[in-house]
């Protein structure tokens, strides 16, 4: 995310080049069937509109680049004010899962929440499904009961 630039959003999708592979992919920002934009199209279309305008998708207040250290001092504060909240409304549960988090953990959360193997594979970039399910995959599939 902190190499984005506007560069990257071409033809109503997020153009990358996975680090490992060099696969190229396109995350779309906007639903083929629907029209409607998808959470990430919201995103940057919020990043787009703050007043602040930097080539770089993320950006300070300054309209410099983030760093990682600057990212990662920004998940921690949004993680702590979370808690706080779910600690506020006595679900003391939720609150400490929440101080569990890690910002690494959103990769095989994005694998866990796609129900389609072979999607969350070409979103990650993995050559087979395989890699994608031992790695990555940490919830059990979500099925239908049988009534």
């Amino acid at each position: 995310m902190l190499r984005f630039t506007a560069r990257d959003l071409v033809d109503d999708a997020l153009q990358l080049k996975q680090g490992k592979t060099n696969k190229k992919l396109r995350i779309l920002l906007s639903d083929s069937q629907t029209g409607r934009r998808t959470e990430q199209g919201q995103l940057v279309d919020r990043l787009r509109a703050q007043p602040v305008r930097s080539i770089w998708l993320l950006n300070s207040s300054a309209g410099q680049p983030l760093s990682k250290g600057m990212l990662r001092v920004r998940f921690i504060a949004a993680r702590a004010a979370a808690a706080k909240e779910a600690e506020a409304t006595g679900d003391l549960g939720l609150a400490a899962r929440i101080n569990e988090l890690w910002f690494a953990d959103a990769r095989p959360k994005a694998a866990s929440e796609i129900d389609d193997l072979r999607d969350a594979q070409k979103l990650l970039g993995h050559s087979s499904e395989r890699i994608t399910k031992i790695v990555y995959r940490r919830r059990g599939e979500r099925v239908k009961p049988t009534r």
